[in-house]
């Protein structure tokens, strides 16, 4: 699926705000692209996955991924995919608060 750089710019900026402590993305032209981003959140994701099982929880809950998603995404058949799976969920869910912001500002 193809994003608006300027929409995948402000969901970057999202997720820096609502990880900015725990996480820095860097703001290179690759951020314009959904597949870098994802790459960028996963090894935060699976550390999180090894050593913070519910700090990771707690992050889920606050950016309001569906559980059920997340569940599933938990049962990767791959368990090196797991973290990629969890890391786009955030990314969609992040995507969806721009989009609707988007479609309510004007």
């Amino acid at each position: 699926m193809e994003y608006l750089p300027e929409t995948l710019q402000k969901t970057a900026q999202l997720i820096d705000k609502q990880l900015g402590s725990q996480l820095t993305l860097t703001s290179v032209p690759s951020l314009h692209d959904y597949e870098a981003l994802v790459a960028q959140l996963t090894p935060f994701i699976q550390a999180l996955l090894n050593d913070e099982f519910e700090r990771l929880l707690q992050i889920m809950y606050r950016i309001d991924v569906s559980e059920t998603l997340f569940r599933a995404a938990l049962g990767h058949p791959n368990p090196d995919e797991i973290a990629a799976a969890i890391a786009r969920l955030v990314v969609d869910r992040q995507l969806q608060k721009v989009k609707i912001r988007a479609q309510y500002e004007n």
